[in-house]
């Protein structure tokens, strides 16, 4: 530790200690010192905690491991050669507790094989007994800076893996495919057993598992649902990170939770958005010390951040067409009652539609702009003259003319609502002919949006085996044949084959 001089103090001062005398609080080093020469033992914890290291020690292997599982240290500071367990099999027991633990061994005989077999199961340095008082807060203060920086080039990695899976994230539209997304990833990069996501409904307050990693259940884990839900209750009613240290060798009573996990750490974290409670997320860890080690609970608590606002964007995004769709409803509805001889022509010219677009294979998100775009599709009719929709004889030249509009006064009504190019552009060009013939803009052939290409078909069988005031339903083989007839003039050839072949019950 450096030092610094103290102005009229007649003394050197630490620089901890002139940092904490001015107001600051350093976190000390936790090092647990384990030898069974307690005089030796003794001596080493007053160098350390003279260099104000927070020093623990243990006379026995035995009595470090039960250290251990009431909280992790730093770094274990162990004499290679003991009683009863030696220091390598410490090694062995604490590297499967506790893998991210710094381990330095201390030893008088530097080239023996147990040394380097220390050395191979886990141990990052040695100090050679005996030693002076630099040299034994140099291997320790070395280990612990080569730790530090490896920690946070980890921590650099995965808040860069974290950013990149939260934008993946962000462009998920299926909640359940998300979460499970979600599970699976803090499960890779957390390095934990298990992980789930459990999620608090908004009526009633209900926890359900929405998720779980690689497709398991809390179950196959060896954890019992209703006790790690009763957690969670806990979690939430706290609003902080749970753990639970388990498991059947260190605290048998709770074995209806870890059932015959060994030993086991369960960490619940609330999932919190705007201060409304979303739910937890729950990690199973086997080994007690995991969800303590520096820099874990910081990598979960930004996780679980991130998965907080993407699970509140994703509700927000869900209301948000859930009103969407009860307005496009609502303009249909207005379309049928303006139009009365349509009836429920939109709903048909959508589900003609979208069997081209399966047939197409459609992603469904080009299926649902399809949808929308055939169900709105006339819907510049709401601005046209309802007696001359109604109109039973056959229309004038003007009044054609009129009813012509339409098209492009669905587009104009449209455009204000800001939906996908692709759904304005049906509405606009649904009335063009693949010879160029059509209206408003006499486009032709490919030059015509596919999603108007599709409608044009979907809507002239439609109108032609529906029942119009002024005439009769005209049957299936009939209107079939007159867009086939049409092929190439008025519609795509390659479409009217396809259509064509849908022998699967969709002109039922």
């Amino acid at each position: 530790m450096d030092h610094v001089p103290i102005a009229g103090a007649g003394h050197r001062m630490s620089a901890r200690s002139f940092l904490e005398s001015m107001g600051f609080r350093m976190a000390r080093q936790r090092v647990l010192v384990v030898d069974d020469d307690r005089p030796f033992l003794n001596f080493v914890q007053y160098i350390l905690a003279r260099d104000e290291f927070e020093v623990e020690i243990a006379a026995s292997a035995e009595e470090a491991l039960a250290r251990l599982q009431q909280a992790p240290v730093d770094l274990l500071l162990t004499d290679i050669h003991m009683a009863k367990m030696e220091g390598l099999e410490l090694i062995q027991r604490v590297k499967a507790e506790w893998p991210g633990m710094v381990i330095v061994i201390m030893t008088g005989y530097g080239t023996a094989p147990g040394v380097m077999e220390a050395l191979r199961v886990g141990a990052v340095g040695y100090v050679l007994k005996p030693f002076t008082q630099e040299q034994i807060v140099s291997v320790v203060k070395n280990a612990i800076e080569k730790d530090r920086l490896k920690r946070e080039n980890i921590r650099v990695k995965s808040l860069a893996s974290l950013f990149q899976f939260s934008w993946a994230l962000m462009r998920e539209s299926n909640q359940g495919a998300l979460l499970g997304r979600a599970v699976d990833w803090i499960k890779r990069e957390a390095r934990v057993d298990h992980a789930s996501i459990i999620l608090q409904e908004p009526k009633g307050g209900t926890l359900v598992v929405a998720a779980v990693s690689d497709g398991e259940t809390l179950a196959s884990r060896g954890l019992d649902e209703a006790g790690v839900c009763n957690m969670a209750h806990l979690t939430l009613a706290r609003q902080e990170p749970f753990t639970l240290l388990g498991g059947v060798t260190c605290r048998p009573a709770l074995e209806e939770i870890f059932g015959q996990l060994p030993s086991a750490a369960l960490r619940i974290i609330p999932i919190v958005a705007r201060g409304k409670t979303l739910g937890v997320l729950s990690l199973l860890k086997q080994g007690v010390g995991f969800f303590l080690e520096r820099g874990v609970p910081e990598m979960l608590a930004i996780f679980t951040r991130q998965i907080a606002i993407i699970l509140e964007n994703a509700r927000l995004v869900d209301a948000l067409q859930e009103g969407y769709r009860h307005t496009l409803e609502a303009l249909v509805t207005a379309i049928n009652l303006q139009d009365r001889r349509g009836g429920e022509h939109a709903s048909g010219v959508e589900r003609y539609a979208l069997r081209i677009g399966e047939r197409l294979a459609f992603t469904p998100p080009r299926l649902h702009g399809l949808s929308v775009a055939a169900m709105l599709h006339d819907i510049g009719k709401m601005g046209s003259d309802e007696a001359v929709l109604s109109k039973e004889e056959k229309l004038t030249s003007e009044e054609y003319e009129q009813i012509k509009k339409h098209a492009l006064d669905g587009a104009n009504i449209l455009d204000p609502i800001r939906l996908p190019d692709e759904v304005g552009l049906s509405v606009l060009h649904h009335h063009e002919r693949w010879d160029g013939a059509g209206y408003p803009h006499r486009l032709s052939g490919e030059a015509i949006p596919l999603y108007a290409r599709i409608i044009a078909i979907a809507d002239a069988f439609d109108a032609m085996t529906s029942m119009r005031s002024y005439r009769g339903r005209t049957s299936v083989e009939a209107a079939g044949g007159e867009i086939i007839r049409h092929r190439g003039t008025q519609f795509d050839p390659t479409l009217v084959d396809l259509f064509m072949s849908l022998d699967d019950g969709a002109f039922a």
